[in-house]
């Protein structure tokens, strides 16, 4: 009879967890979940500490013991990989989002199609996680950030010296819970891992020795006998529909990893569990899976896992049974397909699947926020420095180092803004949520609209001393309109006098929040995260909309010329 216990795990360092691709690619991506082989590697490494697990009686004390993914957990709900079948239109979905993103914006809903039934709709959605909310879906995306690292080799075999390597990982003081499932015969051996405490701590994840991995890790209630008692402590809140009828839908919860009798990989669910799960065979109907390739490192063996094709998380299969079957049935089958992983390599977290899911076909706009954490909603890091004069000092020449090195890169990214507005707003009018760049302006009013610009940008800067302050839009005559011509240079729906009132620190306020709306949007990329990572706190947006500014201004003056 297999045990279920809910285990919560608390990162109090960010988790550098790898994602694949290229080995030798300088920027290596995070997983943004704990894979279950993370989580058993963990309490084997416990059991390595406490003298029980050898390289003789290792393997059989384990066996039996399988880990779940470890997937965000916010406000009493956890959230599992969004399904395949559940899409939405992206031209309603930014509309909706650009709206909820301004200040008193509403909290608004967007409706959903579904792949399984006649839909329109193709466009993915945004968030990769999601959980239920009465009859409404909500998203979560855990932070993630990149941070620049710089290694030293003295060995004088090696070509390169210094190199210099970004690593993603998910940002600390976050939540993510699991279930370990495992025999009666080895509750005590779980129980001495957790300890009297209930809790312990452990590294998971790579780079442990730069300041990566630490979690805490305790347990959530009781032991419990029932999947069903343990995936409510879970806070697993999709409901199964359990009417009668023929329809078997399966949803991937996790990565899974399916062979037919011969041994070979399938990307569907073998007929032999359909056959045992529900007395009768069934026929695949709909298929709506994405393959992946299994991936791992084992440190013990100092070498990587082989790599195995696999059906990823949120894929969705559809079958249809021989025989109608009554709700009396569908609550055994869902218990016997749900209650165990299936397939191949469950000890490490594949196959857990869940029976006929029933997702609300509407989805709230705004992402859930962890009201018990206030930093879940930041995607950037902020650097912390020891007191010590000399720490102090080393980290401002660090940070120095890391600004010169992304200067071009900066520069070259906003350059691609301002090109992709200049060829795409020939046909378009200005708008909240785009840049618009067209010839139109002389070489003189650009000069000056430029100076006007750096003065600003100086005062931003921290370095306008030797400079006057910078006119406002309203001590500037009429005569001078190509200031307030929004044809032909505007960003947000603003044009440049009421952007330089923004950068002054007034304006109209409509026009600030559309300003700073759009400054969040392009601050929340990957890129625009990484750029300005190291700006000065709340200058970091009108400092964005200067520098974007400038850019546009320089290439139209160019032009000119």
């Amino acid at each position: 009879m297999i045990q279920y216990l809910v285990m919560e795990v608390r990162n109090l360092e960010p988790l550098k967890i790898g994602a694949g691709g290229s080995k030798k690619n300088p920027a290596e991506p995070s997983k943004d979940y704990i894979p279950g082989s993370t989580l058993r590697g963990a309490i084997i490494s416990q059991l390595i500490k406490q003298g029980v697990f050898t390289q003789e009686t290792g393997p059989s004390i384990v066996k039996g013991i399988e880990c779940y993914n470890a997937y965000p957990y916010r406000n009493d709900k956890l959230f599992v990989p969004t399904p395949q079948n559940l899409r939405v239109d992206k031209h309603k979905w930014r509309r909706r989002k650009l709206l909820s993103a301004q200040p008193g914006g509403e909290d608004s809903t967007i409706s959903l199609s579904d792949l399984l039934q006649e839909s329109r709709d193709r466009n993915a959605l945004e968030y990769r996680f999601l959980s239920v909310e009465g009859d409404t879906l909500i998203g979560a995306k855990p932070p993630k950030f990149y941070t620049l690292h710089h290694s030293t080799s003295n060995k004088p075999s090696d070509r390169e010296k210094e190199n210099l390597f970004n690593y993603q990982a998910i940002a600390s003081d976050q939540t993510f819970r699991s279930i370990l499932s495992f025999g009666p015969d080895q509750l005590p051996l779980i129980e001495s891992i957790i300890g009297q405490k209930q809790s312990f701590l452990a590294y998971l994840g790579g780079s442990k020795g730069s300041g990566y991995g630490l979690c805490m890790i305790k347990t959530v209630g009781e032991v419990q006998a029932d999947y069903r008692e343990a995936r409510k402590l879970l806070g697993f809140k999709i409901p199964s529909k359990q009417a009668a009828g023929r329809k078997l839908t399966i949803t991937c919860l996790s990565d899974c990893m399916f062979r037919d009798e011969y041994g070979r990989p399938i990307n569907e669910l073998p007929r032999r569990f359909i056959e045992q799960g529900c007395g009768v065979s069934g026929s695949l109907a709909h298929s709506l899976v994405v393959t992946g390739i299994s991936e791992g490192f084992n440190t013990k063996w100092g070498a990587r896992y082989p790599k195995e094709t696999t059906l990823k998380a949120g894929s969705v299969l559809r079958y249809e049974l021989e025989r109608e079957l009554s709700e009396a049935e569908w609550e055994r089958v869902c218990w016997k397909l749900e209650h165990r992983l299936l397939g191949m390599r469950t000890q490490d977290g594949y196959g857990w699947v869940g029976i006929n899911l029933e997702f609300p076909a509407a989805l709230r706009v705004k992402e859930e926020q962890d009201q018990a954490n206030s930093a879940s909603g930041c995607n950037r890091e902020t650097i912390s420095v020891d007191e010590s004069p000399r720490e102090k000092e080393a980290a401002a020449q660090d940070i120095g180092i890391i600004k010169r090195g992304l200067k071009e890169t900066k520069a070259q990214w906003l350059r691609m803004i301002v090109l992709k507005a200049f060829k795409h707003s020939a046909n378009l009018q200005p708008a909240a949520d785009r840049v618009i760049l067209r010839d139109g302006l002389r070489r003189h009013p650009l000069q000056l609209m430029l100076e006007e610009l750096r003065l600003c940008m100086a005062k931003l800067r921290g370095t306008d001393s030797n400079h006057k302050s910078s006119k406002s839009s309203s001590s500037v005559g009429d005569k001078q309109l190509y200031r307030f011509n929004k044809e032909v240079c505007s960003i947000a729906d603003c044009s440049f006098a009421a952007i330089i009132d923004y950068l002054n620190g007034g304006g109209e306020e409509a026009a600030n929040r559309r300003l700073e709306a759009y400054a969040d949007k392009m601050l929340g990329s990957k890129r625009g995260g990484l750029y300005y990572a190291y700006a000065n706190g709340p200058n970091d947006r009108p400092l964005f909309v200067a520098e974007l500014l400038e850019a546009g201004l320089y290439y139209l003056h160019r032009r000119d010329s």
